[in-house]
C-alpha cells in the first residue's frame, strides 16, 4: 500500500541538490548500507523472475521512508530505473508496485524527484494508467463478478498509487505541472472515484478528494466548470459534503477534503462576482465544526466489530483528516479578512493605517530625501502631528470597522469563529495534541481568528468582550506554555509569535503575565524576554518581525517599568546594530518606539526614554535608518521600501517631538 499524502500547496523549489545528504554521510556507512540494502534491490529489479521484481520494487516502497536509503536510491538512478523498466514490465503487480515506489519518492523527496519526474514525461505513462483504471472499473460496475477478488484489490492499489503521485506532483511542483495535470482531463476520473455509485474503497475515496482538493485551488477555468455543473458534480460535491459523519469509522477524510473543495469553488466565484450561496464558506465552517468534533474524539480501537488493520486505518486516517479541516479552517478566515475591505490583517502582520502613528503630513514627501542630519534647533512641533498622535494613542479609539461594516454574514462568521471553533482549538495548541503538525495548524487558526477579532470588532461590542475573555485564556493556556517549552520547531514558533501579537494587541501589552503578582514580573512573567530569545534564534525576517511586533505591545502596558526598559533597550539595539538588523525588523522596531514613548504621560517615559538618553541613541541612528530605507528595493519589495521610506522620515519628526515635548 502506497504511503499517505500529506497535502500541502508550496510550489517553490526548497532544495537544489538532491544528494547533498549522501555526500555528508561517513564514507564507511554509507557503503555498508549501500552494499547490504541497495544494490541488492537495484539489482532484483530487473531480475526474470516477476516474485522478486514485486518484492524488490516494495522493498524501494519501504527503503524510501529512510532518508539516508532514499538518497543512496536516488544515487543509484531509481527513477529513470522504474520509469523505464518497471512501468513496462509485462506483469501487472509489478507496474502497480513501481506507481508506489514512485508515489512514495514523491511523498518523501517533494519538490526535486516530482519535478523531474515530470520532465521526465512521467504525465504519459499516467494517462495510460488513468485509461486502463477507468476501464476496469467500468466493468466491475458493470458486471462485478467478472474481476475475482485479487484482481479487484491490485485495481484499488493502483488507483491509489496513480492518484497519490498525481496529488504530490501538483502540491508540491509549480504551476506549469499543475495545469499540465489539468489537461490530462482527469477531473471526471477523479469525481468518478469519490462517486457512491463506483463503491471505491474509503482510502481511494479519500485521496482522490485530497486530490481534487488541491487542483482546484486558484484553477478558475475548472471551478467555474464545476459550479456550472448543475446536474452532476456539483449536486455530487454538495451531497458528500452534507453526508451524515458521526464517528472516525464514517468517510471523514473524504468530506473533510470535499468541504475544501468547496471553499476552493466559493472563493473563485467570490472574486469573479458569481457568488452561489450553496457554495457560501459559512455553510461550509458549521460543516467543518462537526468534522472537527468527530475527529478530535478519543481514537478508535478494535472492538470485535473493526479489524486491527482497519482502526489503524481509520485513526491515521482521523489524525489527516483533523489537520486537513484545520487547513480549510484557517483558509476561510484568510478569505473572511480579505472580505472585509483590506482592513485584516494576514498571517500576522498589523492592519495598516488605522492603529499606527503616522508623523508625516498628507503632502509630505517619503522619496530617497536629502541627507540632512536631524535639526537641532527648537522649531515649533506641528500642531497635526500631535494630533495624529493624540489619535493613536487614545484609549478609546477603535478599529473603524462597526458591525455594519462587517456585514450580517461576517459578522455571524466571526461569531461562530469566537464562540464555536475557538474552544475547539485550544486544546489542539496544547504540546499534547495527535501530532505536532496539528498543533500548528491549530495556532495558525487562532492565529486568523485573533487577528480578525482584534481589528475588526468594536472594542465596546459584547463580541469583542467575549474574545477578550478567550484571550486571557490563549495567552495563559497557550502562549505561555510554548514560550517555557523553549521550543525548536520553526512553524510552531512562527505560529505562536503572530498569535501572540495580536493577543498582546487586544490587552495594550498588559497581557496576563504568568507568575505576576502586583503588576511587575515578580516570580516569572518572562514572557517578553522569550520573544527576545526567540528574535535571536529566527532564520527568517518574518518570525523576527512579529517577534519585535509582539515586543512592541507588551511594552505599553504601564505598572511594567522593568519590562519597558528592557524592551526599549532591546529595540534601540536593534536600530544601533544597523545595517547588520534586517530591514523589515528594523522597520517594525522604529514603529514599536513611535508608539511606545509618544506621550510623556506615560508612566515610564520618564524613567526610561528620559533617563537612559533613548532620545540620543535615536539622533544616532538617524543615518543608518536612512541608509536602511534605501537599500530596499522598491521593484522588487514596494511595500517594505514605503514603510522604510516613513519610517525614516517619522523618526526624525520624532525626536523634534520629543526634544519639544518637556518643555
Amino acid at each position: 500500500m502506497g504511503k499517505t499524502n500529506r497535502v500541502r500547496v508550496n510550489r517553490e523549489k526548497r532544495k537544489a541538490d538532491p544528494l547533498g545528504g549522501v555526500r555528508n554521510l561517513d564514507i564507511g556507512q554509507n557503503n555498508a548500507i549501500r552494499d547490504g540494502k541497495i544494490l541488492p534491490v537495484v539489482k532484483n529489479i530487473t531480475s526474470v523472475n516477476a516474485n522478486e521484481r514485486v518484492e524488490a520494487l516494495s522493498a524501494v516502497a519501504n527503503l524510501v521512508e529512510d532518508e539516508t536509503c532514499r538518497k543512496l536510491l536516488l544515487k543509484e538512478r531509481i527513477v529513470p530505473t522504474l520509469m523505464e523498466q518497471s512501468l513496462n514490465d509485462s506483469s501487472s503487480e509489478v507496474v502497480v508496485r513501481a506507481w508506489g515506489a514512485l508515489r512514495n519518492l514523491a511523498v518523501e523527496e517533494g519538490y526535486d524527484v516530482c519535478l523531474h519526474m515530470y520532465r521526465k514525461d512521467i504525465l504519459t505513462p499516467i494517462a495510460a494508467s488513468i485509461a486502463k483504471i477507468q476501464q476496469t472499473i467500468r466493468s466491475l460496475m458493470t458486471d462485478p463478478s467478472s474481476i475475482d477478488n485479487a484482481t479487484k484489490k491490485l485495481l484499488w492499489i493502483y488507483a491509489e498509487n496513480v492518484v497519490g503521485l498525481l496529488t504530490s506532483l501538483s502540491s508540491e511542483t509549480t504551476e506549469e505541472v499543475v495545469t499540465a495535470v489539468i489537461n490530462l482531463n482527469i477531473f471526471p476520473f477523479l469525481m468518478g472515484l469519490i462517486s457512491p455509485e463506483c463503491n471505491a474503497p474509503r482510502q481511494i475515496q479519500s485521496i482522490a478528494a485530497q486530490a481534487l482538493n488541491v487542483l482546484t485551488e486558484d484553477q478558475d477555468e475548472l471551478v467555474k466548470s464545476i459550479a456550472e455543473s448543475e446536474e452532476v458534480f456539483a449536486p455530487l460535491l454538495l451531497g458528500l459534503r452534507d453526508t451524515p459523519v458521526s464517528t472516525p469509522a464514517d468517510p471523514l477524510l473524504r468530506t473533510v477534503a470535499v468541504c475544501g473543495i468547496i471553499h476552493n469553488i466559493a472563493s473563485i466565484l467570490k472574486v469573479s462576482g458569481s457568488v452561489n450561496d450553496v457554495f457560501s464558506d459559512s455553510i461550509t465552517l458549521s460543516r467543518l465544526t462537526t468534522l472537527i468534533e468527530v475527529a478530535t474524539k478519543a481514537s478508535l480501537t478494535s472492538n470485535g466489530s473493526v479489524s486491527s488493520s482497519d482502526a489503524s486505518l481509520i485513526e491515521s486516517e482521523r489524525k489527516e483528516a483533523l489537520q486537513c479541516a484545520l487547513e480549510i479552517v484557517a483558509s476561510i478566515t484568510t478569505s473572511l479578512q480579505e472580505d472585509i475591505d483590506g482592513e485584516i490583517p494576514l498571517n500576522g502582520e498589523p492592519a495598516e493605517p488605522n492603529g499606527d502613528p503616522d508623523f508625516l503630513d498628507e503632502d509630505s514627501d517619503a522619496e530617497d530625501g536629502d541627507d540632512e542630519e536631524v535639526a537641532e534647533d527648537d522649531d515649533a512641533v506641528d500642531a497635526a502631528m500631535l494630533d495624529d498622535i493624540e489619535m493613536v494613542t487614545s484609549e478609546d479609539h477603535e478599529p473603524s470597522l462597526g458591525p455594519s461594516d462587517l456585514g450580517s454574514s461576517a459578522e455571524e462568521t466571526v461569531t461562530h469563529l469566537i464562540h464555536t471553533i475557538i474552544p475547539l482549538l485550544l486544546p489542539l495548541c496544547q504540546p499534547n495534541a495527535p501530532t505536532a503538525e496539528i498543533q500548528a495548524r491549530a495556532l495558525n487558526c487562532l492565529n486568523n481568528i485573533s487577528w480578525i477579532s482584534t481589528t475588526s470588532l468594536p472594542h465596546s461590542s459584547s463580541l469583542y468582550i467575549d474574545f477578550q475573555k478567550q484571550a486571557a485564556q490563549i495567552w495563559t493556556g497557550v502562549i505561555s506554555p510554548i514560550l517555557r517549552s523553549n521550543t525548536a520547531n520553526v512553524e510552531l514558533a512562527d505560529a505562536v509569535a503572530g498569535l501572540a501579537w495580536a493577543i498582546a494587541k487586544v490587552f495594550s501589552g498588559n497581557v496576563p503575565f504568568s507568575g505576576n503578582t502586583d503588576g511587575e514580573t515578580v516570580g516569572g512573567g518572562a514572557e517578553h524576554k522569550g520573544f527576545m530569545s526567540l528574535y535571536n534564534a529566527a532564520s527568517t525576517d518574518d518570525l523576527r518581525t512579529k517577534c519585535v511586533g509582539v515586543l512592541g505591545c507588551l511594552g505599553l502596558a504601564e505598572g511594567r517599568i522593568d519590562v519597558n526598559k528592557e524592551i526599549g533597550v532591546f529595540l534601540i539595539t536593534l536600530l544601533a546594530s544597523l545595517p547588520n538588523t534586517p530591514a523589515d525588523p528594523a522597520v517594525e522596531a522604529l514603529n514599536a518606539i513611535f508608539d511606545l514613548y509618544a506621550d510623556k504621560e506615560f508612566d515610564y517615559d520618564e524613567p526610561v526614554f528620559v533617563r537612559h538618553g533613548f532620545l540620543e541613541h535615536l539622533k544616532a541612528v538617524v543615518p543608518k535608518v536612512r541608509a536602511m530605507a534605501k537599500t530596499v528595493d522598491k521593484r522588487k519589495f514596494p511595500a517594505l521600501r514605503l514603510r522604510a521610506d516613513e519610517a525614516s522620515e517619522n523618526l526624525k519628526r520624532f525626536i523634534e517631538y520629543k526634544k519639544k515635548e518637556r518643555k
